[in-house]
């Protein structure tokens, strides 16, 4: 049986990619031809399914396929913080100390912090989106979509921009986006993810998070405070985050979840006047504003 190649170039997104980690590694992908995208801790629960759906359009391996030393590029999308990148081992290590027979590309939205991956080659800029900078490089080469495609970069950008709501929202944004409906972007798909159904246990998180919410006031602002006990399968945190934050009147919201053993933090802020991303840094997390 003949082994396959070593795989030389590899796209890397974050742990648990949402739609827009999973959509710009599709398009780093149609940029980078001979990449694979391996996907490190898993994807998440939308972007599972929608990738389930189309596991023949969109592939991808698990990190642990990728052999290391083999490796003579990283592409990284929606992430650069080397705290993000712990799965990836011995990789991770080359990356972090510069091999010079390791080429790193990155394309991010994210804020700069001291421990951004060095890259030959960096495509940043504060947008809402990470798929929006790649796609914006798409259309540069002249490259097409299909209407798949657009969907899924559609999703990512939605996700990511609130519908073009945060403000975190930039007019190439919504460019990307008008571009995406005009390559035949499927709306009835977009309602289908970017609304799921929550869970039984996501109700339960909502529940005990509510009975423990309560509000301080920080610096002129109000800041909601929430925790709750959840099992190790319950997914979704960050939706029940964002409800908290809807149903309140506060600034922001934090919220703790008990795992098992581990202690998760979610935010949600409603404007940037507290930067939500940068509480989260400070503690060894990260995040939008």
């Amino acid at each position: 049986m003949t082994r396959p190649p070593p795989i030389e170039t590899v796209v890397i997104a974050h742990e648990s990619a949402d739609f827009d980690a999973f959509a710009a590694a599709a398009l780093a992908r149609r940029l980078y031809p001979e990449a694979v995208y391996a996907v490190t801790g898993g994807l998440a629960r939308g972007v599972r399914e929608f990738a389930t759906l189309h596991r023949d359009r969109f592939a991808y391996v698990d990190i642990p396929a990728v052999d290391p030393a083999a490796v003579s590029r990283v592409v990284l999308v929606d992430v650069r913080r080397l705290s993000r990148l712990a799965r990836l081992g011995p990789l991770r290590e080359r990356i972090a100390r510069g091999d010079p027979t390791l080429e790193v590309h990155v394309w991010d939205h994210h804020a700069a912090s001291d421990e951004d991956a060095p890259a030959a080659r960096a495509v940043v800029a504060r947008v809402g989106s990470a798929t929006t900078l790649l796609l914006e490089e798409l259309r540069a080469r002249g490259l097409s979509l299909d209407p798949v495609e657009a969907t899924l970069c559609a999703l990512a950008i939605h996700a990511d921009t609130g519908s073009l709501t945060f403000s975190t929202t930039t007019f190439r944004d919504a460019e990307a986006l008008a571009f995406l409906m005009a390559r035949g972007a499927d709306l009835a798909v977009l309602n289908r993810f970017l609304q799921p159904r929550w869970s039984a246990r996501q109700r339960a998180a909502l529940s005990q998070a509510l009975a423990t919410q309560r509000a301080e006031p920080a610096r002129g602002l109000r800041v909601g405070y929430s925790e709750a006990t959840v099992s190790q399968q319950t997914e979704g945190l960050d939706e029940v985050t964002s409800e908290l934050l809807h149903a309140s009147q506060c600034d922001a919201i934090f919220t703790l979840w008990r795992q098992g053993a581990k202690l998760r933090v979610s935010a949600r802020g409603r404007t940037g006047a507290l930067d939500v991303g940068a509480v989260l840094r400070a503690r060894g997390g990260g995040g939008h504003p």
